[in-house]
């Protein structure tokens, strides 16, 4: 593979347990990993349309300064939308490539980006038109194109929104997008196809968050992810850690995977997140360029 694009802060970071303070700092000072990856909920953080409490995503880039660890953040929105988001929709799931929750979605990120200018944040995850973390929609139970006003056309343009105002708000931070096939009948490809060659264009980095020893299925997303690692960053999550039975082998052997895909990040569960050997290779593998 010629030389690949790398993060800024290439490397492990550790995915955070919940863990009282004493113990989630002793968690972070035993862990080789160069960063952290906390992740948060848009109706923690905003339960009231103008209460914000922003300290939550604040103690967690203040811990990883006290550990001088990068900083990988993710908030999620989509179902842990707060309920006075829900209740103008119905108390029902929010449309999510509509202007009715993306006008406010949009509006909590550039808020929450302005309260977070002093602290510097190293990654930031790219969500919001998604039903958690990545662009999976669960479409189980009805028809999104004659219930919810669905278009292939709606959902492309609300990541591009999504896209741009992330942009706006964290201008200093690495972006990264979770791939997936947006809807669980396996249609999507066009639209991943379409905001990779939009990420491509302003250098937002892409991933999946499902990463274990084995490729398994959506082969066409990991071509997808090798082939734009040397115009933009790149990263996978663990699905799991290697110790379930679910990640299919060894944490090495994901790590291979990673690094066969130009991936230069990887967030990590524990306790993969502490095994020191295993840790300082793969550090080394995902900082180096030339593989």
């Amino acid at each position: 593979m010629p030389n690949i694009k790398l993060a800024k802060n290439p490397g492990c970071y550790a995915i955070l347990p919940k863990l009282s303070k004493d113990a989630l700092e002793k968690f972070v000072q035993d862990t080789p990993c160069i960063g952290l990856s906390g992740q948060f909920r848009w109706d923690d953080i905003q339960p009231k349309f103008k209460d914000f409490n922003s300290n939550l995503i604040t103690d967690f880039l203040l811990l990883c300064d006290k550990f001088n660890k990068s900083s990988y953040l993710r908030i999620i929105g989509g179902k842990c939308s707060p309920n006075w988001v829900k209740e103008k929709n119905d108390n029902k799931m929010p449309i999510l490539w509509t202007c009715g929750y993306l006008d406010y979605w949009c509006d909590f990120i550039g808020e929450i980006g302005g309260k977070l200018e002093e602290y510097p944040v190293s990654c930031i995850a790219i969500t919001g038109v998604g039903d958690k973390d990545g662009m999976e929609l669960n479409t189980k139970g009805f028809n999104l194109r004659k219930k919810r006003k669905y278009s292939p056309s709606a959902l492309t343009t609300a990541w591009i929104r999504c896209i741009d105002t992330f942009r706006w708000a964290f201008q200093s931070s690495d972006k990264f997008i979770a791939l997936d096939r947006p809807l669980n009948n396996g249609f999507g490809i066009d639209i991943i196809n379409s905001i990779v060659s939009d990420c491509e264009s302003i250098n937002i980095g892409i991933g999946a968050n499902w990463l274990t020893a084995k490729k398994g299925k959506f082969l066409d997303i990991y071509n997808i992810i090798t082939q734009s690692s040397e115009l933009i960053p790149t990263y996978f999550r663990e699905l799991c850690s290697s110790r379930s039975s679910r990640f299919s082998g060894t944490f090495d052997s994901g790590v291979n995977i990673a690094v066969s895909c130009g991936a230069s990040v990887l967030e990590v569960h524990k306790p993969d997140s502490h095994n020191l050997n295993s840790i300082e290779r793969a550090n080394n593998l995902l900082g180096n360029s030339q593989r």
